[in-house]
């Protein structure tokens, strides 16, 4: 279940946060981890965004050495997605090319 205690910041009950910081960046929280990742808007009805993989690249200070392998990213990413689908914006997500993969 999620919800919305105050403008761009939505919680979930199941450990994560999802903040729009600006009009280009979300802020996945998770614990004590957090990343932020750029995003671009997408010109479509619904309202849309695209996520890259390929800027899913490491967690903020204190934890950049924590490694993001590819379950990691994928949790990540649907967090992102489920939180922002339920606020009512659709989400792209564009994988890193097969050559690219992570461990």
């Amino acid at each position: 279940m999620f919800y919305k205690p105050k403008g761009n910041v939505i919680i979930s009950d199941e450990g994560f946060s999802v903040t729009r910081i600006d009009l280009y960046h979300i802020k996945y929280e998770q614990g004590d981890k957090s990343i932020i990742i750029p995003f671009e808007w997408l010109m479509t009805k619904p309202v849309s965004i695209v996520i890259y993989e390929r800027n899913v690249t490491e967690w903020e200070p204190p934890n950049s050495e924590v490694p993001l392998g590819n379950k990691t990213i994928k949790l990540i990413i649907n967090n992102i997605s489920r939180a922002l689908v339920w606020d009512g914006v659709k989400v792209e997500f564009e994988p890193l090319p097969s050559y690219r993969k992570r461990f």
